[in-house]
């Protein structure tokens, strides 16, 4: 049973939070359903944002689960029904500590009940990060279900992956905890500093609306958020080595800014050829979170992809 941290809906950080998302759903025109879905064998509940019309749409979101910096994103992703999943850990889902599951069944479990709850016999799954490397467990488990898959930047654990030295040290426990208070941001101001060490250039850090400034500090103060992010680096899921990559037999694509600190150019051409149907898209001058720079053109060459 894992370590559940169950939100006060009504507990000042989550109120605000709650309303810095408010704010970016509404900045960019979407008024999405919340759901609630029930874990039982876990004891928890993850939210699920639905919005928009059309053929479904997937979203596994990267990091320890939050559903908005892909906001930006895919409000230009129309004629979807887009189904976000907030990972149980983050974006006000139940919070909990991942090292108490077997971090790959839990991976597909996660996505597998949405997909049973929403009625899905299949869909595209467009995913991020760690939140890509959770999709790619599933569809080597759930094959069937998935028609296409997209990943955005670096997807989690590879044997090319080299993380940030802050991100690194949180796998000990003994430090863990104090790294992470001083790694979480003191202010909204600096609530967007993580992102400059992922290969986001300060233009494009200026550039973003105040609302997405504010939920990336408010979530990071949400009551789950320290053990939920610790746990999930403690308990990365194993190396996505050659023989996992032959496995996933659907058309997968690879979407990777060229100054992704986590993947380089070559390495991530080197890991799709990895795929029976891998592809690559580059966008320039981009980094970890390659819709940042500019979420319309990313956002074309998804569906491109999705078509």
């Amino acid at each position: 049973m894992p370590e559940l941290m169950q939100l006060d809906r009504t507990a000042r950080t989550v109120v605000a939070a709650k309303r810095a998302e408010n704010a970016l759903f509404e900045l960019h025109q979407l008024f999405p359903e919340e759901h609630w879905i029930a874990l039982p064998e876990q004891d928890l509940r993850m939210r699920v944002l639905v919005w928009g019309k059309g053929e479904p749409l997937v979203v596994v979101p990267g990091n320890t689960g939050d559903v908005f910096p892909l906001i930006p994103l895919l409000a230009n992703m129309t004629n979807r029904r887009i189904i976000a999943i907030n990972r149980p850990g983050g974006g006000m889902s139940d919070g909990m500590d991942h090292n108490t599951v077997d971090i790959h069944q839990f991976a597909v479990t996660v996505i597998n009940t949405t997909f049973e709850h929403f009625g899905l016999k299949n869909s595209d799954i467009i995913s991020h990060s760690m939140g890509a490397h959770w999709s790619l467990l599933f569809t080597r488990a759930k094959p069937e279900k998935v028609r296409r898959l997209v990943l955005l930047a670096n997807p989690g654990n590879l044997p090319f992956t080299t993380l940030p030295k802050a991100f690194a040290l949180l796998k000990y426990t003994w430090l863990s905890r104090l790294l992470f208070k001083l790694i979480r941001p003191k202010n909204e101001q600096k609530g967007l500093r993580i992102l400059s060490q992922m290969g986001h250039s300060q233009q494009t850090l200026d550039s973003l609306s105040a609302p997405f400034r504010e939920c990336y500090f408010r979530f990071r103060y949400l009551p789950n958020a320290e053990i939920s992010t610790i746990s999930l680096i403690q308990n990365m899921p194993d190396v996505i080595d050659t023989t996992f990559c032959q496995s996933i037999p659907v058309q997968t694509l690879l979407v990777l800014g060229t100054n992704d600190n986590f993947l380089s150019v070559s390495d991530g051409q080197t890991f799709v050829q990895r795929f029976p149907q891998g592809s690559l898209c580059l966008i320039e001058n981009a980094g970890h979170l390659p819709w940042l720079e500019n979420p319309q053109h990313c956002a074309t060459e998804v569906i491109k992809f999705l078509i």
